[in-house]
C-alpha cells in the first residue's frame, strides 16, 4: 500500500510539473502575442491616422476651393443675391415669350 501511495505522489508530482511549465509556457505566450501586437499595431495605427490627416486636409481644400467661388455668386446684395437675380430674369423672359 505504501509503494502504490508513493508512486501516486511521484505521479502528481509530474503532473504537477508539467501543469506549472504548460502555465509558464502559457504566459511567456501571451506576453510574447502582446508584445508582436504592439509592435504590429503601432505602425498601422498610426499610418492611419496619417491617412485620416490627409483627408481631413483633402477635404479642406476642397471646400474651401468650392466654397469660395460660389460664396461670390451666392452672396447677398442690396437687391438680393446674384443667382436670385438670374432666376428672376431667367422667369421674365418666360413670361414675355407667353
Amino acid at each position: 500500500m505504501q509503494t502504490a501511495r508513493d508512486i501516486a505522489v511521484i505521479v502528481l508530482a509530474g503532473i504537477t510539473l508539467v501543469a506549472f511549465g504548460l502555465f509558464i509556457w502559457l504566459i511567456a505566450s501571451i506576453i510574447s502575442f502582446l508584445r508582436t501586437l504592439k509592435e504590429d499595431l503601432k505602425p498601422i495605427l498610426k499610418a492611419g491616422e496619417e491617412t485620416f490627416k490627409t483627408v481631413s486636409n483633402l477635404v479642406k481644400i476642397i471646400s474651401d476651393s468650392l466654397s469660395g467661388p460660389l460664396e461670390g455668386v451666392l452672396k447677398p446684395s442690396r437687391k438680393g443675391s446674384f443667382a436670385f437675380k438670374i432666376l428672376s430674369r431667367l422667369l421674365r423672359r418666360r413670361r414675355r415669350k407667353k
